[in-house]
């Protein structure tokens, strides 16, 4: 008797997951116009009208004709090829002494940031006031928020170019703010693909103005219009976190409409499995794998998925200002998503909330690194020597002295053999007093050091000539 009550309980369980299947496969679209409709993702987020500078970057972006190859020169006698790549790249030339003589990339982007159609482009992006921009995709261009963090790199090469070649400070410490305000649009423009852009841009940027400040003098007209700017525009860690959460969570609901199906309860099933395939606007059609996943029917409907993203963003919201120590605790053991499931389809294994509070700080560490060394830069020229503090910044250079976003203080400072160390806390949110970050990828808070900012231009990251002997 209990054999066949097991065989029966066997059999309802079948029929149920048929019927369960029926009913789902009942529920998708089969037609592939209708699975396309499903799976396209359209501008990540629609602009704020009456702030709306989609077009004008638009039109900038047009503008700029490809980047394109470039050509190595002739060898001289006694040097030698050191890498391959022939690619024009502005992010590299970022990076390394200014020696265009040495290096065929710079050549070449100095004679691109030279054509008509790149000057037009540029004074044309220096016009648009500030604003917000949907993130649409351009005919074999990206989406606008890459071509927006494109423009700031190429911003960037010109100020190396102005202020080294050229020896024009003034206008190469404009190409400087004119970036940072792209990037701030890039923060403002309410997509995640954009807010993502824009920190990456920030770390270049400010690292730029390090540079820009340990080789030049600026002066304490030029700290003024950074910190102004930086007030207005990167306001606080708070205001910052929330615009990650904000972003991530507009996302997050968009990809469910367009991953979904949606009846007339508002409920559905999963179409598309995978988040990259939706971010890259590839048809349903092409990756149907979703459709077959049962999984949905018994764990995650529309329903049960909007009700993980709703509690992740409660949670997400609870730890806004809390200090980075309590912060770290609180987002690592509340705000994960689930990882028990693996039928979580686009949504899958993901920890937002600990990445997002560490990339919010850290943007605001580099903004702050970035004003301070503007600031002991405008001192030095005034007064011929480091300062034997920040406080005596204020009130001649600074109207306060930035705080570290990961401990509750000033951010460190230090002289150092006719120099200075600045710093900030590490992953550890104790001060180390400048030691040198050593991150532990098991537990963050079991890092030591601290992050150290510099005026060090770095390696020399694209092809280039140099001695035989180095």
């Amino acid at each position: 008797m209990w054999r066949i009550a097991r065989w029966l309980l066997v059999v309802c369980f079948v029929g149920w997951l048929c019927w369960c299947g029926v009913v789902r496969w009942r529920s998708i679209p089969h037609e592939v116009a209708d699975v396309q409709r499903v799976g396209q993702l359209p501008s990540v987020l629609p602009a704020d009208a009456a702030n709306d500078r989609t077009n004008d970057l638009i039109r900038v972006s047009e503008l700029l004709p490809p980047l394109g190859m470039f050509h190595k020169f002739a060898t001289p006698e006694g040097m030698q090829w050191y890498g391959s790549s022939t690619h024009v790249d502005p992010f590299s030339a970022l990076s390394g002494d200014w020696t265009p003589e040495t290096r065929p990339n710079l050549t070449a982007l100095i004679a691109y940031l030279e054509q008509d159609d790149v000057v037009e482009a540029l004074d044309a992006l220096s016009k648009i006031e500030h604003g917000v921009f949907a993130d649409v995709y351009g005919d074999g261009r990206g989406f606008l928020s890459s071509q927006a963090k494109l423009m700031t790199q190429l911003l960037l090469v010109r100020s190396r170019y102005r202020a080294e070649s050229l020896e024009d400070l003034s206008r190469s410490f404009d190409d400087i703010m004119l970036a940072y305000r792209v990037a701030a649009m890039m923060k403002d423009s309410g997509g995640i693909g954009p807010y993502y852009r824009s920190t990456s841009a920030v770390f270049t940027i400010s690292r730029s103005v390090r540079l820009f400040s340990g080789r030049h003098k600026l002066t304490r007209d030029h700290v003024t219009q950074l910190e102004d700017w930086m007030g207005s525009a990167f306001a606080s860690l708070e205001e910052g976190f929330a615009a990650f959460i904000r972003n991530s969570v507009a996302l997050d609901l968009q990809t469910l409409d367009h991953a979904y199906t949606c009846d007339e309860r508002g409920d559905g099933w999963l179409v598309l499995s995978s988040y990259e395939h939706i971010r890259r606007q590839e048809f349903a059609s092409t990756r149907r794998s979703g459709a077959w996943n049962l999984g949905s029917v018994f764990f995650n409907s529309r329903r049960a998925v909007l009700s993980k993203i709703r509690a992740e963003e409660t949670e997400l919201r609870r730890s806004v200002g809390m200090g980075y120590v309590d912060e770290a605790l609180f987002l690592r053991d509340h705000a994960q998503w689930p990882t028990w499931n693996v039928l979580d389809g686009p949504f899958g294994d993901r920890d937002a909330g600990v990445r997002s509070s560490l990339m919010v700080r850290r943007v605001h560490a580099q903004l702050r690194s970035a004003l301070i060394f503007a600031a002991i830069s405008a001192y030095k020229a005034d007064f011929g020597c480091y300062p034997a503090s920040l406080d005596v910044l204020v009130p001649d250079f600074l109207k306060e002295v930035p705080s570290d976003p990961f401990l509750a203080g000033p951010m460190g400072y230090r002289l150092d053999n006719g120099s200075f160390v600045l710093y900030s806390a590490g992953l550890n949110g104790r001060d180390d007093r400048g030691t040198k970050h050593k991150m532990n990828r098991e537990d963050n808070l079991k890092s030591e050091g601290d992050f150290i900012y510099t005026a060090d231009p770095g390696h020399i990251l694209e092809t280039h000539l140099r001695k035989v002997d180095d």
